[in-house]
């Protein structure tokens, strides 16, 4: 008459764990029903020897990262320093720091958004002039790449830190990837 409703007499008679036991028991039989129908193969030691042994264990930075973007992540590096700018091979005849600073301007493309220089100023006539620039340049972006690093794994001495053997992107990815730097030298 009701339908499978208990009314509350008989809950009170039977008591409110007996229809507990009644809801756990429907949940584990829809639960075996659920499962009932999932397959699962049967890993064996011999399974796990062969696929160990077809993969090549290496620590090799170049095997993590390959060839071409290691060589970037080299050239980048070598960018990233001053002396680098300071090295510059200059052709015979022509002004050094003209040179040094029109390659910077191919190779920096965020070089005019990040070092700020007053309208009317006069061009870049002497490579300590040059330098001065670029120098500002490197240790803005440094910075910022650095806080971006921050901001993605959290500081270094903090026990929330992603471990640097984890991490997925380093500031030469980051430096290539927001156009820091380009390699065109």
């Amino acid at each position: 008459p009701n339908h499978g409703i208990p009314t509350i007499w008989e809950v009170n008679k039977s008591g409110r764990r007996k229809q507990d036991k009644e809801n756990f028991e429907a949940q584990l039989e829809a639960e075996s029903v659920r499962t009932a129908n999932l397959r699962r193969a049967v890993i064996t030691v011999q399974m796990i020897e062969t696929e160990a042994k077809g993969a090549e264990l290496s620590n090799d930075q170049v095997l993590r990262l390959g060839e071409e973007r290691l060589a970037l992540w080299v050239k980048l590096t070598e960018m990233s320093i001053k002396k680098y700018w300071e090295k510059l091979n200059v052709v015979e005849g022509q002004s050094p720091g003209k040179v040094v600073m029109w390659q910077a301007w191919k190779s920096f493309s965020r070089m005019h958004e990040i070092v700020h220089r007053r309208d009317g100023a006069s061009p870049v006539c002497t490579k300590s002039e040059a330098l001065e620039i670029i120098g500002s340049y490197l240790a803005k972006t440094k910075s910022c790449v650095k806080l971006i690093c921050e901001c993605i794994y959290g500081k270094r001495s903090s026990d929330k830190a992603v471990a640097k053997r984890d991490r997925l992107t380093e500031a030469a990815d980051l430096l290539d990837k927001f156009k820091f730097f380009r390699v065109v030298l």
